[in-house]
C-alpha cells in the first residue's frame, strides 16, 4: 500500500475513534444534589428534591416555560366544552417504561391516588374537580364543582402514573425521556428510554449523585466528577466562574420564614412582626444573593397574577423589635431550623435577629430531618422557599393558609396551623366568582390582610443557582425541575 495512503487511513482512524469516544463521554451527565430526595413518589411531597428527578421520568399533561407560558406535554390539546367541563385529548402511541401505552384510565387514576395515599400533598386540585372520568382511551373529562377559568393553570406539571401502579413500592415508571436502571441511598442512574414519544434526548446516560456538603459538591465540580451542581452559595460565586459556569432561574420563588402558631412567642403577632422588622432584607440581597434576587414585601413573585404592583417594601426597624424582644420572656433559646442546603442564608438571618437582641440559635439539618421536623410540630420557626411554576398562585392562598380541614384539600401545605376565619371565608368565596376584576380585588385583599398577621414572614423573590462545566448548554426552569432532555454538551 502507498505509505502516503495509509498514513491518511491510519489518521482518519484515529479522528473517528477520538470522535467516537468524545460523543460517548459528550453523551452522559452527572449532576450533584444538594439533598437527597425523601421519596421517589412524584405524587406524595411538593419538594423540588423530589420533582427535580422525577420530572426525568414521569411527565404532566401540561407544562409551562421560563416566561409562565402553557405548553402541552402528554395533552396534544384541551377545550372547554361548557362551564364546567373541560376535555384535554391525549398524544397516541405514548408508552410508560413498562411497555403499557397511555390511556385516559392512566390520567383519571393518576389525578385520584392522592386520595389513597396518606400525607399525600397533591390533593389541591380536589377543591375545584368534581370528577374526572375517560370519555375514550384518549380523552379525559375533568367536571369542576363551579365555572373555574383556571382549571388547566392549576394542573401544570401534574406527574402521571400507570393506572393501578404503586410508586412508594416500584421502580419509578413513567412516559418520561429517561427511565431508572438503579438506585440506592447515593444516587439514582438513569439511561434514555428507547420508546420515548418526544425528540430523542442528547444525552444518554444520566447519575445523580446527592453530595450534601457545599465545598464537596463544588470540589467535585472542580475535579470533573460531576457536571453540573445545585445550590451554589454565591459566596463561592468568584470561585465556580474560575473552571466553571453560573446558571440561575427567573425569580419564581418566595424566601420566607414560617411560623409555628402553636409555640408561643410565635402565636403572637406583634412578635412575629417583630421577627419581620427585624431583617435586612436589601443587605441580604447585596450580601448573600450579590444583587441576584429582589427584596420581598409580599407572598407572591411579580410574574404571577396575585403580585400586588404598589405595595411599598416591608418595615425594617431593629429598635422597635428590639424593644418587642425586650418584652418577651423565653426559657431557653429559640431555634430557627433550615436545610443545611442554605445554610450560609440561614446563618445570615440568625446574626440579623441577634442584632435586633433576639435570643435565637440556627439549626441547619439535612433535607429529610428538616421535613420531618417540621411535619412532626416539633419545629419553632423555619426558613424555606415556596416555588411557583404556574403564573396562578390563587390556590396557594388555599393551600397554605386556609384553616386545614382533615379530609379535604384546604389547609393541605399549612404547616403552621394558621387558622382565620375571614380569610377563609373570603378565599371559598373568591372560587366562585367569575368576573376577572372581582377576583383580582378580593384576591389582593386577602393578600394584603395576610401580611399585616403574617403567619409567614416574607424574604427575598429567590433565584435558583448552579454550578455547570463550560460545556455544558441549558437554560434552568422556572419550576427548578432537572429537564435532563433540554441539556446538552458542546
Amino acid at each position: 500500500m502507498n505509505m502516503k495512503l495509509y498514513a491518511r487511513l491510519l489518521v482518519v482512524c484515529i479522528l473517528l475513534n477520538v470522535v467516537s469516544c468524545v460523543g460517548q463521554l459528550d453523551r452522559s451527565l452527572t449532576i450533584g444534589l444538594s439533598s437527597k430526595p425523601r421519596t421517589l413518589n412524584p405524587l406524595k411531597y411538593k419538594e423540588v428534591s423530589i420533582t427535580s428527578i422525577m420530572c426525568n421520568v414521569y411527565e404532566p399533561l401540561i407544562s409551562s416555560d421560563e416566561i409562565y407560558h402553557i405548553k402541552p406535554v402528554l395533552a396534544r390539546y384541551w377545550e372547554r366544552v361548557d362551564s364546567i367541563t373541560w376535555c384535554v385529548y391525549l398524544r397516541k402511541g405514548v408508552k410508560f417504561h413498562n411497555g403499557h401505552y397511555l390511556t385516559a384510565s392512566d390520567v383519571v387514576y393518576s389525578f385520584y391516588y392522592p386520595f389513597l395515599v396518606d400525607q399525600s400533598e397533591y390533593r389541591t386540585h380536589g377543591i375545584f374537580i368534581d370528577t374526572i372520568y375517560a370519555l375514550s382511551d384518549s380523552i379525559v373529562v375533568f367536571k369542576t364543582k363551579y365555572p373555574y377559568d383556571f382549571l388547566i393553570r392549576e394542573i401544570i406539571g401534574y406527574q402521571i402514573i400507570p393506572n393501578g401502579f404503586d410508586p412508594d413500592s416500584n421502580m419509578p415508571c413513567g412516559t418520561g425521556p429517561y427511565r431508572v436502571i438503579s438506585n440506592d441511598d447515593s444516587s439514582i442512574s438513569m439511561e434514555s428510554w428507547e420508546s420515548y414519544w418526544g425528540e430523542e434526548p442528547f444525552i444518554e446516560i444520566l447519575k445523580i449523585v446527592y453530595i450534601p456538603d457545599h465545598l464537596e459538591r463544588i470540589n467535585r465540580l472542580k475535579e470533573g466528577a460531576v457536571d453540573i451542581i445545585d445550590y451554589v452559595p454565591l459566596e463561592y460565586q468568584d470561585t465556580i466562574l474560575k473552571y466553571a459556569k453560573l446558571f440561575y432561574t427567573p425569580e419564581s420563588a418566595v424566601r420566607l420564614i414560617e411560623f409555628n402558631l402553636n409555640v408561643p412567642p410565635f402565636d403572637n403577632r406583634v412578635f412575629r412582626e417583630a421577627i419581620s422588622m427585624s431583617i435586612d432584607r436589601k443587605k441580604l440581597v447585596d450580601e448573600y444573593y450579590r444583587g441576584f434576587s429582589t427584596p420581598a414585601n409580599q407572598f407572591f413573585p411579580a410574574g404571577v397574577r396575585e403580585h400586588i404592583d404598589d405595595l411599598g417594601p416591608l418595615e425594617f426597624d431593629t429598635i422597635k423589635a428590639r424593644s418587642i424582644f425586650a418584652n418577651t420572656v423565653l426559657r431557653s433559646p429559640l431555634v430557627l431550623d433550615y436545610s443545611a442546603s442554605i445554610k450560609a442564608l440561614g446563618d445570615s438571618i440568625v446574626n440579623q435577629l441577634r442584632r435586633s437582641g433576639l435570643n435565637v440559635v440556627g439549626n441547619p439539618l439535612p433535607s429529610d430531618e428538616f421535613w420531618e421536623k417540621i411535619k412532626s410540630g416539633r419545629s419553632q420557626f423555619w426558613l424555606l422557599s415556596i416555588v411557583y411554576s404556574s403564573q396562578n398562585a390563587y390556590s396557594s392562598l388555599i393551600s397554605y393558609y386556609h384553616t386545614l380541614k382533615p379530609g379535604t384539600s384546604f389547609g393541605i401545605l399549612n404547616r403552621t396551623s394558621y387558622s382565620f376565619k375571614e380569610v377563609d371565608t373570603m378565599t371559598e368565596e373568591i372560587m366562585r366568582v367569575l368576573d376577572m376584576e372581582v377576583r383580582d380585588s378580593l384576591v389582593n385583599l386577602v393578600h394584603k390582610k395576610l401580611l399585616k398577621d403574617l403567619p409567614a414572614c416574607p424574604i427575598v423573590f429567590e433565584r435558583q443557582f448552579y454550578g455547570a462545566k463550560n460545556d455544558i448548554i441549558w437554560t434552568p426552569s422556572i419550576d427548578r425541575n432537572f429537564y435532563v432532555s433540554k441539556i446538552e454538551r458542546r
